[in-house]
């Protein structure tokens, strides 16, 4: 068999139920710590598996490889891996300026699919360094590139480079002993590309060689250029209406009770329809007098009457259990005629939500809708059909 002096494009890793390949276990940990950027996942043992560009698939349980598809073994893994190169292709941004002689940077002359080596004060065990002449600077994301290069510049252009060396770097540069130009932007793409902010050479790579990922992409910014305009449409009058009815809505909450009793208590959460409210769902029953609070305390708290300079002092009565709402409501409270439902718990998780200039502690969205599921009576299931449309 020829030996591997680069890592393929297009190759496979054997494993099997019955005989487990060391070399699977070793790729997907790379591939979770170095090329993955949702969290790690756990792949199906099966026959062979297949990387392309990057694109990890399942083949299944053929015994044949895709055509052109190159076995490896975990020797010739780990003979790559001492090697300078990076183990997959990796991308990034560059930029330059335009002169008489073609493209230059700090005085040099570049050219397309020309590949360019520069060995500094460096080892492969160190690397070469940032901000020095070891090697060659690039970005992984085009906008971090305006640093050193001004987008508004006219003789600036910017190019996609392959990196084909050894390389560091921080979070906003990089450089690299070898790389070669694969190809230059142009306006259309230096614009587009900046206006993602979050598009690095990883998603580069899948735009470049991934035609169907490609589309999908462009298909999606489009969408949300769309919504964008949309929102902008939205009339003055539209957003005038939904601020009143916001506004009405919050005092038919009573905020200004839960506020003054967590500026009181700052260690209770408040759920049920006021955390709804404050979470941004808005039902039609909530244009209506709120009828009781759902407040959590991580300990027994003997409340008192609410009260402060200059304000009102509001009664809190202590009620029987009889009246409160689900079985895991332990006590009942009345603040000024309004039911208050209390429950201990020292692990439920809260958010901090901001509404009209205070902070208010609010139990997470998902304990809430979990909380009405588990009631189940009739108001309980119509919020959840009304916040899903069915209604």
């Amino acid at each position: 068999m020829e030996k591997i002096t680069s890592l393929p494009d297009f190759f496979a890793i054997k494993n099997t139920y019955w005989s487990p390949n060391q070399l699977w276990d070793r790729y997907i940990s790379w591939l979770n710590l170095h090329n993955n950027d949702e969290e790690k996942i756990q792949w199906i043992v099966g026959n062979f598996y297949y990387s392309y560009n990057n694109i990890t698939k399942e083949v299944g349980y053929s015994s044949n490889l895709p055509e052109g598809c190159t076995l490896i073994s975990l020797k010739e893994w780990e003979e790559l891996e001492k090697s300078e190169k990076p183990l997959f292709r990796k991308l990034a941004f560059k930029g330059f300026e335009k002169s008489h002689l073609g493209i230059e940077c700090r005085g040099e002359v570049f050219s397309i699919n020309k590949i360019y080596n520069k060995y500094g004060n460096w080892t492969v065990n160190s690397k070469p360094k940032l901000c020095s002449s070891d090697g060659y600077h690039y970005c992984n994301k085009l906008k971090d590139i305006n640093h050193f290069y001004k987008f508004s510049k006219k003789e600036n252009v910017f190019g996609i480079i392959e990196i084909l060396g050894a390389y560091s770097e921080d979070e906003i540069k990089g450089v690299t002993s070898s790389f070669k130009i694969l190809r230059l932007l142009t306006e259309q793409e230096v614009i587009s590309y900046t206006k993602d902010s979050d598009l690095d050479c990883s998603e580069l790579l899948k735009l470049e060689l991934d035609p169907e990922y490609k589309t999908q992409f462009e298909f999606n910014k489009k969408v949300k250029e769309a919504v964008k305009i949309k929102l902008e449409e939205y009339s003055k009058n539209e957003l005038e209406i939904e601020k009143e009815k916001t506004s009405k809505m919050a005092k038919s909450m009573r905020l200004d009770l839960i506020r003054r009793f967590q500026m009181q208590y700052p260690h209770t959460q408040i759920g049920g329809s006021v955390g709804l409210f404050l979470h941004g769902v808005k039902l039609d029953r909530f244009a209506h007098r709120i009828n009781d609070f759902d407040i959590i305390t991580p300990y027994y708290t003997k409340f008192e009457n609410l009260h402060g300079d200059g304000l009102e002092n509001i009664e809190i009565i202590e009620n029987s259990s009889e009246g409160r709402s689900g079985n895991d409501f332990k006590e009942c409270i009345t603040i000024k005629g309004i039911k208050a439902d209390i429950r201990i718990d020292n692990t439920q998780k809260y958010d901090i939500i901001e509404f009209e200039g205070f902070k208010y502690k609010v139990s997470v969205l998902e304990a809430i809708w979990a909380a009405k599921l588990r009631y189940n009576n009739h108001k309980h299931i119509s919020d959840l059909k009304e916040a899903m449309g069915i209604l």
